[in-house]
């Protein structure tokens, strides 16, 4: 069995999606999922599905949605939905996590990259961000998950930066700027993404369009924010300005 939380709230079994209901019953598998073996209190469950105004019959409604999610989940070999006081707890035994496997390959990808090994940090963190399908936590309404989905997505963005900043280092300038390119478009105010366009665009000797992508994003952070770029960003586009050799690469080889 397989559960998703890096897009839409899934579940499988031998690759055939599992009905999990309405969106309720989903966020009631998110909450325990995101806290899989560890017991999540009925009250917080009750908070997390109906927010500040459940039913007078919340708990009564839980246990149903409880039992469904038990039922439609009785395939998954090692997994189960166990009561515990004061609440409940999932187990997933050999199944699998995207949100773990993610994690689990970027920490690997980022022992790589501190030992060294480049080409296989940027395998090991592409594959982690492959377990991605979507937005986290796609498909269930519930404030008190916002958090973790935010927690995650920043997650994924860094791991995107680290992934792009080590390709710079082996020379992936046209690979990098094609993908940062849009990605700016999407995220103006990572100045770390940005940063690394500019060197991109700039080592293609592109660096009218290295300057052009600070000076847009100055303006939006002027703009939008109030605030003047990072003193990281601002040293990359001054030492483009003066068409120096970008301190973050390797020198040439003899």
């Amino acid at each position: 069995m397989e559960f998703r939380l890096l897009g839409p709230v899934e579940a499988t079994i031998a690759d055939h999606p599992v009905q999990l209901g309405g969106v309720k019953p989903r966020t009631l598998l998110a909450a325990l999922l995101v806290e899989h073996g560890h017991v999540v209190p009925a009250e917080r469950l009750v908070d997390v599905i109906w927010g500040d105004g459940p039913p007078g019959t919340a708990r009564a409604v839980l246990q149903t949605y409880v039992s469904t999610l038990r039922r439609s989940l009785g395939g998954g070999v090692g997994t189960a939905i166990v009561t515990r006081s004061p609440g409940y707890l999932i187990r997933i035994g050999a199944a699998t996590l995207d949100r773990d496997l993610f994690e689990e390959m970027l920490a690997q990808g980022r022992w790589a990259a501190t030992a060294g090994r480049h080409e296989e940090a940027v395998e090991l963190i592409r594959r982690a961000g492959g377990q991605w399908r979507g937005a986290a936590l796609g498909g269930v309404e519930s404030e008190l998950l916002a958090g973790e989905a935010a927690r995650l997505e920043e997650l994924r963005l860094t791991a995107v930066e680290e992934r792009t900043g080590i390709e710079l280092l082996l020379g992936r300038t046209e690979q990098v700027a094609a993908e940062l390119t849009d990605l700016v478009r999407r995220h103006p105010f990572r100045e770390r993404m940005r940063g690394q366009l500019m060197r991109a665009l700039s080592a293609l000797g592109r660096r009218p369009d290295a300057l052009a992508v600070y000076r847009d994003g100055r303006e939006s952070m002027v703009d939008e924010l109030g605030i003047e770029p990072g003193p990281e960003i601002q040293a990359i586009h001054e030492a483009i300005l003066r068409e120096e050799p970008d301190r973050h690469r390797p020198p040439p080889s003899a």
